[in-house]
């Protein structure tokens, strides 16, 4: 399967894992039969979109539905249906600003149910399903209240809504979703 960066098993099917990897995107092993198998290099199903090339993280949209997030040059979050195995639809995440070329490093769903990107060399980005459109919280050197660095490997919300991001090499930053960084 190449380099594995998650893995992922719904509540619903604990005997499949899904591994995102970067050469051959979702891949699914089934732990029954012993047997992996490339939902991108599989010729006999039909997507709504094409496959992310390469997929680097996971979260459980709903018991059949998860959010994976594409590799380095394909920089957006596609929701795939873990029964019927397509790829249902998917939206950039990329600055139009910017134009970076980010991997989404780790998503989380927050206690407002949002969805949320820590992005390699992007910051955090929020989504907002109605608009198909994201929020971005990246580092500004004037601003005391900014995220400590672009590179974001893993959000955590606490109990009481605020939402750490591990920001490497300045360590963590802490935000609270209903003000700012």
């Amino acid at each position: 399967a190449g380099t594995i960066y998650r893995i992922f098993a719904t509540e619903t099917d604990p005997n499949t894992l899904w591994l995102a990897t970067a050469r051959r995107g979702l891949v699914r092993f089934d732990a029954e039969k012993g047997e992996l198998e490339s939902i991108n290099d599989n010729e006999h199903l039909e997507h709504k979109v094409p496959p992310p090339k390469g997929s680097i993280s996971f979260l459980a949209e709903s018991e059949s539905v998860i959010w994976v997030g594409g590799f380095r040059a394909d920089p957006r979050l596609y929701r795939f249906d873990t029964e019927s195995l397509q790829f249902l639809d998917a939206v950039t995440y990329n600055r139009p600003d910017e134009g970076m070329n980010a991997s989404s490093i780790h998503l989380l769903r927050d206690q407002d149910d949002q969805v949320w990107a820590g992005i390699r060399g992007g910051g955090v980005a929020k989504f907002h399903p109605d608009s198909a459109k994201f929020d971005y919280h990246v580092y500004d050197a004037k601003s005391d209240r900014s995220i400590g660095s672009n590179l974001v490997r893993q959000l955590y919300q606490d109990r009481s809504g605020m939402i750490w991001a591990i920001t490497p090499p300045t360590g963590i930053s802490v935000f609270d979703p209903r003000a700012n960084w």
